[in-house]
């Protein structure tokens, strides 16, 4: 137990942050592997993270313990027992502190009982001293030692094999582990392969190799000298050509000492258990011919008779099985029983073989009465309540025989059997654990059971090796292991577990060549199927075989596709000549075309393929809907599967077409969703929210996202929840379960559900994503990336990709190389959603900085018209759970030259008008504007000021508040403090040169509120806003604006979108202060403003290229009143008057006409941290025409792995 274990309140002190996870993680890697100093730096920074986590106290209390800190380790205790009093590592450390209790003596009496041979007696000193198992540092010598009893072989195997998975690296523990398979005849050959692959490990030094080779040499004189067994030994003989005890060894095997008869025999059973009665009835009728007495040759060929119901002869055959050997007559009498009913016997048994258990029960009635005290009518009447899943009844039945006849081994098995078909695998191992002389292969088929309902695939793996430790001649134990490692991403060890299949050499029953082909269909080894297809006879292709192998060719023939695209759709077309009648190869091209981004090609592959069928099959359409659904083509998918809704077909084919059926709601929903279509997205999803199918759950999830996007958090969490609950190892409920959890900043609870997937399964991407997540939540960007990281690796181990070089995907001359890892991302959704994760995280947090050099102008006479030259640099950076910029801005400003004969244009700048002086040239201003801006979640605050070097310079800021109301709208309010740029004198202020005054400036002090909606399908938007403006020595002003508008989608295409939409702007200052004289402020402020606009923006993303196009038209109207030379300063003002009072106005204007603009940019990922763009613009609003042209570097410090 964890510290998720605690107590609530326990919890919050208790529950570790994930880097404190993953320093804890680093320091018992390098603690077990005795690298102190390592661990030491590690574990140190997992205390200062987390000081209270359970793990943390429990690992500082082992190693106090190993240096005899015995204080330290007990106050590590004591801390222990109050925040995690249930945790496994107080057990743990409980469990060490009672071992270094223990004197020495008593170590090294178990070690010396093991060294004088006395392995039992070295077992029961070990089990005294770890009753509750051994502590890591003497698991190794626990489980060796253990191995030497052959009681408690199979534990010590399961314990081994934990050893080996966990630290693959530990050498002797993989010693052990191979020697130990060796003990027995079952598992020998399989100890040897590893004992083999360990022999030329670089990692084995020179003392290892030696014992590895005597080890290995004692193993294969171990091996019974047949034919089967010649491959190790010709193995160990290339190595050691003179070593002639193996040379006279394989000399039998292959000569001297086969008996071919026993061999005939022993190939008879094989093929007995495979159902190839023809085989082995010629093999055991050999067999007799020289051997007429072999009891175990006449049972053989008695059962086969029996099979082929020809009942007289079996009961024969039986009879002189019984009579040759009658110290195990019982293992023949229950099938001679069976075989005396005859005929009848034989009529119940086809019954049953066609599902009708009534009749079968009617026809057997009278045996029973008949001859009530034969056992195998009753056998047969309890098995025949079992196929017709009457379990309690069949239950009953197995055990009224076993009261009667105790031991009898075919009644023990039909009852463990039931047990498990039944669910009741406790009890079934109960009746195991009581049971005599029953198959032991029965203990593995429990273990395969609770495999298939394991909660993680760790806890499958489990299973499935503790399954091949108690049957390792089972394949298909050895086949389930192995897919469940290669979906793991251990290719290695599903390879070794394959070893006794799949080595050469040997002869290999039809079924082990099956389980050998799904294996490396898996596995995609060509080589190996070619190897293999051989050894397989004709009747063994059964059609799913068929299918994988016709698959393999397939991905054979596509892997030597051309990589120029239109080449390669001409040859996936000819690989298509021939038709497709499953749809297999078909989907398989179709998914080709789409790993290398061709669409369009995929489709053409597809239509092409159907215009051919009238009607297509089920299976084709099951492929290809499943193919257009992957494109997202919801249309042509749900046309596929439609036509099959009353069609009988196949279960496989019926679960097929449900999960496509429920596909395709899940992907109308979230369609729905996205456009905030809600009722609908919900009216989608409703047919399967309440069936009782394995797909039910990618619905509730579903509407588990749909209450979340529409701001109903709390409703998505318990219907995550309630998924977990239903089934705790769906780790996609789990993912969702976290993100809803972030959502309510539940991150304790979120940290528990991450801590549950990583024990289901820390191989799985979706647990490292799922702790992404949190990181991220919690502001851990850099955690969160390398989580990512872990999730990507793992993924791409799940589906077999492995890290290559540059690779062409397109014409090579044309210079278009893709990164493999661009593939990936573009042929696997969940490599693209991880991808994206780590893009949005380090856009969003990583460290850049941001060069934008550009020009500003606007048009006009003197001080109307204004050049902008400016160099932005900016720094950005997290803090805490949000970002932070910092930022400084030269400015060079400029204004144009005043027309000849402007006189009134001199007139205005200043106090000319009255002194006179120079008004006319050029003015020009500089500074640095410095600034900071933090943004977190809904919060964004920011400080600075106008240029340093204007003549006037102000402090500017803002705060805006942008809270969602829900998951399409949000009320956005500011409040902030800018400048007014419209020209050189409300930007920076001027000095009046005949009386040294300085005025200009101007700021605007504005409250702005906003309400915004948005969806796919539209964004809306109202708002309003008042504004105090101020400026120094200028008339205070105060502006009123409103507007509104919206947008909508009308073209939509891969990564191109094209809106067109609508605003309206109104806006009006109670004072008109564009001018230039003494006490006005020289920016736009009509008394009345209003305008319509019509913008369209085309927007789009292609490789490293990203752009966006605008344009708008519309209809502008202003009016502005005329206004006072000097209207701060009433003197002047009255000299103004006194000198002319027809000039002491300045004129006022109305204009009417059509406005307008357009705007681009156009950016290129060069690498993937340093962007490159240039942003330009034109517009022609109010009295005025604006061009603007920037570029633009970002470069990101923190490159996401």
């Amino acid at each position: 137990m964890s510290a998720q274990s605690a107590s609530p309140d326990q919890q919050k002190t208790v529950a570790p942050n994930g880097a404190a996870r993953l320093m804890l993680a680093r320091a018992r890697y390098w603690y077990e592997r005795q690298q102190f100093n390592e661990a030491r730096a590690a574990l140190a920074q997992a205390q200062r993270l987390s000081p209270d986590d359970p793990d943390v106290l429990s690992l500082t209390g082992e190693w106090a313990l190993s240096d005899g800190r015995r204080t330290e380790a007990a106050q590590a205790l004591e801390k222990l027992r109050t925040v995690a009093p249930n945790s496994d590592g107080l057990n743990r450390l409980v469990s060490l502190m009672h071992l270094h209790q223990i004197s020495p003596e008593a170590v090294e009496q178990a070690r010396a009982a093991a060294r004088n041979g006395d392995t039992a007696g070295a077992v029961q000193h070990y089990q005294k001293l770890f009753p509750n198992g051994p502590p890591p540092s003497y698991a190794l010598e626990y489980y060796t030692t253990l191995a030497g009893v052959p009681g408690e072989r199979a534990a010590a195997q399961r314990g081994l094999a934990h050893l080996v998975t966990s630290s693959p690296n530990d050498i002797e523990a993989q010693i052990a582990y191979a020697q130990s398979l060796t003990w027995d005849e079952a598992s020998r050959l399989s100890g040897i392969h590893r004992l083999q692959k360990l022999e030329t490990s670089a990692t084995v030094t020179s003392p290892q190799g030696e014992r590895i080779t005597q080890i290995l040499r004692q193993a294969i004189l171990w091996l019974p000298a047949i034919p089967q067994n010649a491959g190790p030994m010709n193995d160990w003989l290339q190595n050691h050509p003179n070593d002639s005890e193996i040379v006279q060894l394989r000399k039998k095997a292959l000569v001297d000492n086969v008996d071919p008869g026993a061999m005939l025999r022993l190939q008879g059973f094989h093929e007995l258990d495979a159902n190839q009665l023809e085989e082995a009835s010629r093999d055991f009728e050999t067999r007799l011919a020289s051997m007429p007495h072999d009891a175990d040759a006449l049972g053989g060929l008695g059962i086969v008779r029996l099979r082929q119901h020809r009942s007289a002869e079996a009961v024969k055959l039986l009879d002189d099985a019984i009579a040759a050997d009658p110290t195990h007559a019982e293992h023949w009498r229950q099938a001679r029983d069976g075989a005396q009913v005859g005929g009848a016997y034989e009529t119940v048994q086809q019954l049953s073989a066609e599902g009708k258990y009534d009749s079968a029960e009617r026809a057997l009635a009278p045996l029973i009465k008949n001859a009530p005290e034969q056992t195998g009518p009753l056998l047969l009447e309890a098995d025949l309540a079992r196929r017709a899943r009457d379990y309690s009844r069949a239950i009953s039945l197995y055990r009224n025989i076993l009261s009667n006849h105790k031991g009898l081994a075919t009644a023990q098995e039909g009852l463990i059997r039931t047990l498990v078909a039944s669910g009741q695998i406790s009890e079934a191992r109960n009746a195991l654990g009581n049971a005599t002389n029953v198959d032991p292969r029965l203990r593995a088929s429990i273990d395969l059971v609770e495999a298939e309902h394991a909660g993680g695939i760790d806890q499958k793996i489990e299973y499935l090796q503790q399954a091949i430790s108690e049957d390792a001649s089972d394949p298909w134990a050895r086949l389930h292991l192995a897919q469940a490692l290669l979906d793991k991403g251990a290719r290695d060890q599903a390879h070794d577990v394959m070893m006794p299949l799949i080595q050469g050499g040997q002869r290999l029953s039809n079924e082990q060549v099956q389980a050998a082909l799904f294996y490396a269909g898996q596995a995609e080894d060509t080589d190996l199927i070619e190897r293999l297809k051989p050894l397989l006879s004709k009747r063994a292709y059964t059609p799913e075989l068929r299918a994988l192998l016709r698959r393999a060719t397939i991905r054979e023939k596509i892997n030597n596709a051309p990589s120029d695209l239109v080449e390669a759709r001409i040859y996936y077309m000819n690989l298509l000549r021939d038709g497709d009648p499953d749809g297999s190869l078909g989907a398989i091209i179709g998914e080709a075309l789409l790993d290398r981004g061709d669409r369009a090609g995929a489709s053409e592959v597809i239509t092409s393929l159907l215009r051919r069928e009238v009607d297509p099959s089920t299976d084709q359409r099951l492929a290809y809907a499943g193919l257009y659904l992957r494109m997202k083509d919801i249309t042509r998918a749900s046309q596929l599967i439609r036509y099959l809704q009353d069609k009988d077909m196949s279960p496989t084919q019926a679960t097929s077409l449900q999960q496509l059926r429920t596909a395709v709601a899940v992907t109308t929903a979230d369609s729905y969703n996205a456009r905030g279509e809600r009722a609908k997205a919900y009216d989608a999803l409703a047919p399967f929210l309440n069936n009782d199918t394995a797909s039910t759950s990618a619905a509730r999830l579903a509407l588990a996202r749909l209450y979340q996007s529409d701001g109903q958090v709390a409703e998505a969490y318990q219907i995550n929840s309630a998924a977990v609950e239903r089934n705790p190892s769906d780790l996609d409920a789990r993912l969702a379960l976290v993100q809803t959890a972030v959502a309510m900043r539940r991150f304790d609870e979120a940290q528990s559900v991450v801590d549950d997937m990583n024990g289901i399964s820390s191989a799985d991407p979706r647990s490292w994503v799922a702790a992404a997540v949190l990181a991220q939540a919690r502001g851990n960007w850099t955690l969160a990336i390398q989580f990512l990281a872990q999730a990507r690796m793992l993924r791409k181990q799940q589906i077999g990709q492995a890290d290559a070089d540059v690779t062409f995907v397109r014409n090579p001359f044309r210079r278009e190389a893709i990164a493999p890892d661009a593939q990936a991302s573009s042929s696997d959704p969940m490599l693209q959603q991880i991808d994206t994760r780590v893009e949005d995280i380090t856009r969003t947090f990583a460290p850049s900085i941001n060069i934008t050099p550009g020009i500003d102008s606007r048009s006009g006479s003197g001080l109307n018209g204004l050049s902008n030259l400016s160099i932005k640099g900016e720094g950005k950076f997290a803090l805490g759970s949000g970002r932070m910029s910092l930022f400084a801005t030269p400015v060079a400003l400029n204004s144009r030259k005043l027309s000849e004969g402007d006189s009134v244009g001199r007139q205005s700048i200043g106090t000319t008008l009255l002194y006179g002086g120079e008004a006319g040239e050029r003015m020009n201003a500089t500074g640095v504007a410095l600034g900071a801006i933090y943004a977190w979640r809904w919060l964004t605050v920011d400080i600075g000021s106008s240029p340093l070097g204007f003549q006037v310079s102000n402090f500017l800021g803002g705060v805006e508040v942008a809270p969602k109301i829900n998951a399409n709208t949000i009320l956005r309010f500011q409040l902030d403090r800018r400048n007014i740029a419209d020209s050189l004198l409300s930007y920076s202020g001027m000095r009046d040169k005949s009386t040294g005054a300085t005025w200009g400036g101007v700021t605007r002090n504005r409250f702005n509120g906003q309400l915004e909606y948005g969806t796919d399908s539209i964004e809306l938007y109202g708002r309003a806003a008042v504004s105090a403006i101020t400026g120094r020595n200028t008339l205070s002003n105060t502006e009123y604006e409103a507007g509104a508008g919206g947008s909508v989608p009308v073209y939509s295409k891969d990564d191109q979108l094209v809106r067109m939409g609508a605003d309206l702007t109104w806006f009006r200052y109670d004072h008109n202060e564009y001018q230039f004289s003494f006490g006005n402020g020289g920016y736009f402020s009509p008394q009345s403003f209003f305008a319509l606009t019509f913008p369209v923006t085309y927007t789009g993303h292609q490789d490293q290229w990203s752009w966006k196009l605008g344009g708008r038209i519309g209809y502008q109207t202003y009016h502005s009143n005329a206004s006072s030379y000097y209207p701060t300063n009433s003197v002047l003002q009255n000299e103004a008057t006194a000198l002319s009072p027809k000039n002491a106005m300045l004129p006022g204007q109305s204009t009417s006409g059509l406005t307008g603009g357009a705007d681009g940019f156009l950016h290129y990922q060069l690498s993937p941290a340093l962007n490159l763009g240039i942003d330009l613009s034109y517009q022609k609003a109010g009295p005025w025409n604006e061009v603007s042209a920037f570029l633009s570097a970002h470069y990101n410090l923190s490159e996401a792995p």
